[in-house]
């Protein structure tokens, strides 16, 4: 079955290769143009699934000559992180990712600490993104160098990487082959799934009570692995409602990880836990506990870092589940849930408004209607952080945070644009 899955991801990833080669005029047929074709897929994917970047996929593309092996430079100025990505599409029979391409871009995590390295060996695009590049070294955030080509990863590059990033824990080194890149494209894509109407969670017999009231629920403690079984089951769907989605690898959500890999025991005392809603639930003899039409509303974060952690059998998690007549989260008992919770990532106002039904109907119109300019380029509607939205070559992105700040502006006396 794996196999099956595979066979069909490389399907696709060609078949989106040839559709960019069309959009730029190129030949499918040349080895250079499958290349920058891959390349434009890459910066598309990272720039769609993860929406904290300032940077879009156009802008993110620095490959070219004096490129020193950066092709794609994303950056977060809020949380200081930084991701550094060189592109390799296999050719010919290769099935492999070639080992020491992938040691050589690695070895730019120490000749990037270099200031006159850089301006010795870096084209005028790659200085003026890298900025000072000692600031990436000396200021505390996240730098990341990660290789991706759709071959198989040896296992022994994938010790040497675990022991290097062991050595240097303030820089990560990635390599994303076939499996990771199928499994980072299937979660982005299972971001507009609907939501589930029921889910299926192992309580422990010892350790969860039922909170009358009326607004009954559970407060339960979770093993991280019954989380991890409801995600891979569900993915993000358990979230469809929620006013935003999984906002990055940013450096709390990297903690997370960090202490779930390395302290497991200790995660449940570092962790603001999962809050979730559901119109109704039982509870049966063996203590699974059924809910229907479930959605976390606090703590897509932490589930996430669970997830991509890998499974360990003594992390705990506070899990708090309350009954409510909707699951809708844009106004009313829902909404003051997630406001009063603490919270590890800031909730702006209109994240508040993203599901309100003028945003979802505008999102809806943009979508279905067939744009009929030819000489302007296509508009899309974002009505949600997290949500995979952001402009592709000749599109324009038109995202519900500007358009709040267009009403504020009319309510001050000025013109929307």
């Amino acid at each position: 079955m794996a196999t099956n899955k595979r066979t069909e991801f490389k399907e696709r990833l060609v078949k989106d290769l040839r559709q960019i080669c069309s959009e730029e005029v190129w030949s499918y047929e040349d080895p250079q143009a499958r290349g920058q074709a891959f390349e434009i897929w890459c910066a598309r994917r990272i720039a769609d699934s993860d929406r904290g970047f300032e940077t879009d996929a156009e802008a993110a593309m620095v490959g070219g000559p004096r490129d020193t092996g950066i092709d794609l430079f994303f950056r977060e100025e809020a949380q200081n992180r930084t991701l550094i990505v060189q592109c390799k599409f296999l050719g010919g029979k290769s099935s492999r990712v070639n080992e020491a391409e992938v040691d050589k871009f690695f070895a730019l995590s120490d000749y990037l600490a270099d200031g006159e390295w850089v301006r010795q060996h870096a084209s005028g695009a790659v200085r003026d993104v890298l900025g000072d590049p000692q600031q990436l070294y000396e200021t505390p955030g996240d730098l990341t160098f990660r290789y991706i080509s759709p071959g198989a990863v040896p296992e022994r590059l994938k010790e040497r990487i675990k022991k290097r990033n062991a050595e240097r824990p303030q820089i990560s080194l990635e390599v994303w082959g076939i499996q990771e890149l199928r499994t980072f494209v299937e979660q982005a894509d299972s971001l507009e799934r609907t939501i589930p109407s029921s889910v299926d969670i192992q309580l422990p017999s010892d350790a969860y009570m039922r909170i009358p009231g009326p607004h009954d629920g559970i407060i339960a403690v979770l093993k991280t692995n019954a989380l991890c079984d409801l995600y891979g089951q569900h993915h993000q769907s358990l979230y469809e409602y929620n006013i935003r989605r999984h906002l990055g690898d940013n450096a709390i959500n990297k903690q997370m990880a960090a202490t779930i890999g390395e302290t497991p025991q200790s995660f449940f005392y570092f962790n603001n836990g999962i809050s979730a809603i559901c119109t109704a639930f039982e509870i049966a003899e063996n203590n699974v506990l059924t809910a229907k039409n479930f959605q976390i509303i606090n703590g897509t974060q932490t589930l996430h870092a669970l997830w991509t952690s890998g499974r360990t059998s003594d992390g705990r998690v506070l899990f708090r589940l309350t009954r409510t007549k909707s699951v809708k989260t844009e106004r009313g008992f829902n909404a003051d849930i997630i406001r009063y919770n603490n919270t590890q990532n800031i909730i702006k106002d209109f994240d508040f408004r993203s599901n309100d039904d003028i945003h979802w109907w505008l999102e809806k119109r943009f979508k279905d209607r067939p744009w009929p300019y030819a000489a302007l380029p296509n508009l899309r509607y974002v009505r949600k952080r997290g949500r995979s939205g952001r402009a592709k070559r000749g599109e324009i992105s038109i995202k519900l945070e500007n358009w709040m700040n267009w009403q504020k502006l009319d309510m001050l006396g000025f013109t929307s644009p």
